[in-house]
């Protein structure tokens, strides 16, 4: 069972697919879950690529950011 701030997350994640119902209804044969986890899948990539492009837009992490990964 989910605590109640990972149940809102949950319901915020399941409520994405309802955005893109009309295209994934396009679909010549639909399988409801491939539409829905393709647009979470995708509502994702598109949150992910704002916030590369900030980062890069800004020049990196905060100086007050602690470091969770190592750069080559």
């Amino acid at each position: 069972m989910l605590d109640k701030q990972d149940r809102k997350k949950f319901d915020e994640m399941l409520y994405i697919p309802r955005l893109y119902n009309a295209a994934g209804t396009m679909a010549a044969r639909p399988i409801l879950i491939h539409v829905i986890l393709m647009s979470i899948i995708f509502e994702h990539y598109k949150k992910l690529s704002k916030i590369v492009f900030n980062n890069q837009k800004t020049g990196g992490m905060n100086k007050n950011q602690p470091r969770t990964h190592q750069s080559y």
